[in-house]
């Protein structure tokens, strides 16, 4: 009997579980949402700057772009787009740090009752330190979408850079020419071979502590490396003190022999070592790192050894499409044609 109630139970969900589960809204996964952030800033940029949106509307007539060529004018919204996602990381990291301060108030409050706290008296401790623990996760998912946006218009500004670059060396003559183009291949050939110390090893550490903090490598611990970064002394390191010890290791490239490095690539290379670090490191992924996990990191056998970092060693899905590219020039023409009322978001999406 028991058998014939379990198999009519089995026969009921066969039944309804494939409606269930067509049923079901598709999950967004991040590239999506990603894009979405990006269209909708990139039209606020468009609208706020109606001079660099005339430049864009009026390029098809400039002879360079008629050819094929890239629209310099791009670049610029490429850059402009960066530096609106990297405002609004600082905003995130920002809300960061406040709720960190809360979050131990509301820690110490449930701790000690008569602890001041800034919310009721009423007010359950166990329910703020919830919401505001959702919050910092909803914070650290943000955080990664912010990157993800960056990472591809980063792409887009990269293919602008090196086309330009091309186009201004097919304007020479064939003897200068060749001459530019074997310094330049010479050059970035050096770069290329370029290492820089591997994120969070203890080389890179020891590197910072004695020739950014002027301490002595027989003061270095990880502990004492942490606490002199925790520059809010909240016992997180959050983007913003990280990036503060990568930009030590990333800038060494402007000392160094090869090509020029412009302002966008060498903020990107800070961004790529740091986001390293912490993928490697955050093990409850809150985009911070504690102490707890910093010392734990330093146990490991990557600490210790430091393979390097080479920064100009592309993956090659970390190169944009030409023709994706075309596209995406062209729905940025269509979208600069639009009214003050209109969003035109489809003609953004790639």
């Amino acid at each position: 009997m028991r058998f014939v109630r379990f198999f009519l139970i089995y026969v009921i969900l066969l039944s309804v579980l494939p409606s269930l589960i067509e049923s079901r809204p598709p999950p967004r996964d991040r590239n999506q949402k990603a894009e979405e952030l990006a269209v909708k800033e990139t039209i606020k940029i468009l609208k706020e700057d109606k001079d660099l949106r005339e430049k864009i509307r009026t390029s098809k007539k400039n002879e360079t772009v008629k050819e094929g060529k890239v629209d310099p004018n791009l670049q610029e919204l490429s850059r402009r787009v960066l530096n609106r996602f990297d405002d609004l990381e600082k905003e995130k990291i920002d809300e960061q740090r406040q709720l960190q301060k809360q979050l131990r108030k509301a820690e110490q409050r449930k701790e000690n009752p008569n602890v001041p706290f800034q919310g009721s008296d009423d007010e359950d401790p166990h329910e703020v330190i919830e919401k505001i623990k959702e919050r910092l996760g909803e914070l650290a998912d943000g955080l990664r979408l912010v990157e993800d946006v960056k990472h591809q218009e980063y792409l887009r500004y990269q293919y602008e850079r090196l086309s330009q670059e091309k186009d201004q060396i097919e304007k020479m003559v064939d003897e200068e020419k060749s001459k530019q183009k074997g310094n330049k291949d010479a050059k970035e050939g050096s770069n290329e071979e370029t290492k820089l110390h591997h994120p969070g090893s203890k080389a890179q550490l020891q590197d910072v502590w004695v020739n950014n903090d002027g301490f002595t490598e027989g003061d270095f611990t990880p502990r004492s490396f942490f606490v002199t970064h925790d520059l809010n002394g909240d016992g997180q390191l959050d983007f913003s003190e990280l990036d503060a010890i990568m930009q030590k290791e990333s800038h060494k490239l402007a000392k160094r022999g090869g090509q020029p490095i412009d302002e966008v690539k060498m903020h990107k290379v800070t961004t790529e070592m740091r986001n390293h670090f912490v993928n490697e490191i955050d093990s409850n992924k809150d985009a911070l790192i504690s102490m707890d996990e910093f010392l734990e990191a330093s146990k490991s056998k990557d600490y210790e050894h430091d393979e390097g970092w080479y920064p100009y060693r592309e993956d090659e899905h970390d190169r944009i499409d030409p023709d994706e590219f075309r596209r995406y020039e062209e729905r940025i023409r269509d979208a600069v044609r639009f009214n003050e009322d209109d969003e035109h978001e489809d003609f953004l999406r790639m």
